[in-house]
Protein backbone atom coordinates (compact mmCIF):
# COMPACT_ATOMS: atom_id res chain seq x y z
CA UNK A 1 0.00 0.00 0.00
CA UNK A 2 1.03 3.24 -0.45
CA UNK A 3 0.92 6.51 1.94
CA UNK A 4 1.49 10.34 1.69
CA UNK A 5 4.79 9.70 3.45
CA UNK A 6 6.25 7.04 1.07
CA UNK A 7 7.99 8.97 -2.36
CA UNK A 8 6.63 7.20 -5.50
CA UNK A 9 9.68 6.19 -7.39
CA UNK A 10 9.52 4.06 -10.43
CA UNK A 11 11.59 1.01 -10.95
CA UNK A 12 14.38 1.82 -13.35
CA UNK A 13 14.47 -0.88 -15.96
CA UNK A 14 17.60 -2.23 -17.45
CA UNK A 15 18.24 -1.38 -21.17
CA UNK A 16 18.50 -5.00 -21.82
CA UNK A 17 15.00 -4.89 -20.90
CA UNK A 18 13.74 -2.10 -22.62
CA UNK A 19 14.81 -3.40 -25.81
CA UNK A 20 13.46 -6.61 -25.03
CA UNK A 21 9.78 -5.05 -25.03
CA UNK A 22 10.80 -2.76 -27.72
CA UNK A 23 11.53 -5.79 -29.93
CA UNK A 24 8.17 -7.57 -28.80
CA UNK A 25 6.45 -4.91 -29.44
CA UNK A 26 7.67 -4.99 -33.10
CA UNK A 27 7.27 -8.89 -33.32
CA UNK A 28 3.43 -8.46 -34.10
CA UNK A 29 3.25 -12.38 -35.07
CA UNK A 30 5.54 -13.41 -31.84
CA UNK A 31 7.61 -15.68 -34.06
CA UNK A 32 11.09 -13.96 -32.07
CA UNK A 33 11.93 -12.46 -35.66
CA UNK A 34 11.19 -8.94 -36.78
CA UNK A 35 9.85 -9.68 -40.73
CA UNK A 36 10.08 -6.62 -43.11
CA UNK A 37 5.86 -6.56 -43.41
CA UNK A 38 5.86 -6.34 -39.53
CA UNK A 39 8.14 -2.73 -39.96
CA UNK A 40 6.25 -1.48 -42.68
CA UNK A 41 2.81 -2.16 -41.91
CA UNK A 42 2.58 0.51 -39.77
CA UNK A 43 3.57 3.20 -42.40
CA UNK A 44 1.22 1.87 -45.07
CA UNK A 45 -1.54 2.33 -42.49
CA UNK A 46 -0.05 6.26 -41.91
CA UNK A 47 0.49 6.36 -45.75
CA UNK A 48 -3.05 4.89 -46.48
CA UNK A 49 -4.46 7.60 -44.06
CA UNK A 50 -2.43 10.52 -45.63
CA UNK A 51 -3.79 9.50 -49.54
CA UNK A 52 -6.99 11.05 -48.87
CA UNK A 53 -8.37 9.77 -52.76
CA UNK A 54 -6.55 6.52 -52.28
CA UNK A 55 -5.02 6.87 -55.60
CA UNK A 56 -1.27 5.50 -54.03
CA UNK A 57 0.58 8.48 -54.65
CA UNK A 58 0.16 12.00 -52.20
CA UNK A 59 -0.06 15.65 -53.60
CA UNK A 60 1.03 18.12 -51.41
CA UNK A 61 -1.82 19.06 -49.90
CA UNK A 62 -2.51 15.48 -48.55
CA UNK A 63 1.28 15.33 -47.51
CA UNK A 64 0.84 18.90 -45.36
CA UNK A 65 -2.82 18.34 -44.58
CA UNK A 66 -1.64 18.80 -40.54
CA UNK A 67 0.59 21.98 -41.41
CA UNK A 68 -2.24 23.44 -43.45
CA UNK A 69 -5.52 23.07 -40.96
CA UNK A 70 -2.88 23.75 -37.80
CA UNK A 71 -2.64 27.20 -40.14
CA UNK A 72 -6.35 27.44 -40.78
CA UNK A 73 -7.10 27.23 -37.02
CA UNK A 74 -4.85 29.52 -36.37
CA UNK A 75 -6.00 32.06 -38.72
CA UNK A 76 -9.17 33.23 -36.54
CA UNK A 77 -9.75 36.00 -38.66
CA UNK A 78 -9.73 34.02 -41.86
CA UNK A 79 -7.46 37.01 -43.76
CA UNK A 80 -5.02 34.38 -45.40
CA UNK A 81 -2.41 35.57 -42.95
CA UNK A 82 -1.33 34.99 -39.63
CA UNK A 83 -0.86 38.01 -36.76
CA UNK A 84 1.78 37.37 -33.98
CA UNK A 85 -1.13 36.79 -31.85
CA UNK A 86 -2.28 34.05 -34.19
CA UNK A 87 1.15 32.78 -34.94
CA UNK A 88 1.70 32.17 -31.19
CA UNK A 89 -0.99 29.72 -31.20
CA UNK A 90 0.48 27.15 -33.31
CA UNK A 91 4.05 26.87 -31.01
CA UNK A 92 4.03 23.37 -29.79
CA UNK A 93 3.64 22.81 -26.16
CA UNK A 94 6.99 23.61 -23.96
CA UNK A 95 8.42 20.90 -22.47
CA UNK A 96 7.43 21.81 -19.42
CA UNK A 97 4.06 21.82 -20.06
CA UNK A 98 4.25 18.66 -21.41
CA UNK A 99 5.93 17.16 -18.30
CA UNK A 100 3.43 18.61 -15.83
CA UNK A 101 1.00 16.55 -18.30
CA UNK A 102 2.53 13.75 -17.90
CA UNK A 103 2.67 14.17 -14.68
CA UNK A 104 -0.71 14.90 -13.79
CA UNK A 105 -1.62 11.70 -16.18
CA UNK A 106 0.48 9.36 -14.04
CA UNK A 107 -0.59 10.77 -10.54
CA UNK A 108 -4.22 10.36 -11.85
CA UNK A 109 -2.91 6.54 -12.88
CA UNK A 110 -1.55 5.93 -9.31
CA UNK A 111 -4.90 7.39 -7.59
CA UNK A 112 -6.92 4.89 -9.40
CA UNK A 113 -4.48 1.37 -8.45
CA UNK A 114 -3.54 3.13 -4.44
CA UNK A 115 -5.96 1.22 -2.01
CA UNK A 116 -6.63 3.24 -0.04
CA UNK A 117 -6.79 5.93 -2.45
CA UNK A 118 -4.10 7.71 -3.23
CA UNK A 119 -5.16 11.20 -1.68
CA UNK A 120 -2.14 14.78 -2.80
CA UNK A 121 -4.64 17.61 -1.99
Amino acid sequence: MFTQAQPLEAPEASPKSREEKRFNRADKNKNGRIESEEVLAPRRKAFAKLDKNGNGALSFDEWAVKSIDKFKGADSDRSGWLTPAEYATTAPPSAEKETLQLLATRIKELQEICVPPLNLS
